[in-house]
């Protein structure tokens, strides 16, 4: 808990810093993706495994501030729910097993933006860039075998399994309208490993799209 202690102080820091402030909420969904850094294959978490596509997201409080000019500070602080889905495939050619890594956490994005100029009768837009500071609260591995209900175990955070938290760098273009609605395409690309294997160190990626809107 001290680590969700830091980083809700970090985004208190970022949010007064500066006097010129704008507050509301995001909503972001994204499709995460795993890749293994010293095995031969990126596209399998081990043996017979492939990936599967898993779709997160995040919802959470966002605040911007004016630096100068078109540059802007950004701060968010949000929930997420992140993962790798997975096959195993078995020796049957018609059965696989399946199964999930679901972790629930919080991630505070600290970016700097910068606005291109606009006309006030187009939308503003932007991009950014910053770190993103994640912090995982509990994890559930979801798995079935050979047609079995499917089986839940708590997963586990320690230095040779599941890291509790990851630091990464993330990037994004986005349109503001008039209204201050704001939609995002943008990336979070892991610095530090998410899980430890014998394999190799696994780092999960996010390619997300996001809405947001200031009050």
């Amino acid at each position: 808990m001290k680590i969700v202690l830091i980083l809700f102080c970090l985004f208190l820091f970022a949010g007064n810093t500066y006097s010129q402030t704008r507050i509301g909420i995001v909503l972001q969904g994204e499709f995460d993706r795993a890749v293994i850094k010293g095995t031969q294959s990126n596209s399998h978490l081990g043996p017979r495994i492939r990936q599967r596509p898993y779709i997160g997201g995040k919802f959470g409080v966002i605040t911007q501030f004016d630096i100068y000019n078109n540059f802007k500070l950004e701060s968010q602080i949000g929930f997420t729910i992140r993962g790798i889905s997975y096959t195993r495939n078995t020796n049957s050619l018609i059965q696989k097993n399946r199964g999930s890594y679901n972790l629930f956490g919080m991630e505070i994005p600290i970016c700097l933006v910068i606005e291109f100029p606009s006309s006030s009768y187009t939308a503003k837009k932007y991009i950014g860039i910053g770190p993103v500071f994640n912090y995982n609260l509990f994890g559930i591995w979801k798995y079935n075998e050979r047609e079995l209900p499917y089986t839940k175990q708590k997963m586990i955070f320690s230095e040779n399994k599941w890291s509790r938290y990851t630091f990464g760098l993330t990037y994004f273009i986005g349109l503001e309208d008039s209204e201050n609605q704001n939609i995002r395409l943008g990336v979070n690309y892991a610095v530090n490993p998410l899980a430890y294997s014998v394999t190799g160190n696994v780092y999960n990626h996010q390619l997300f799209i996001s809405y947001s809107a200031f009050f």
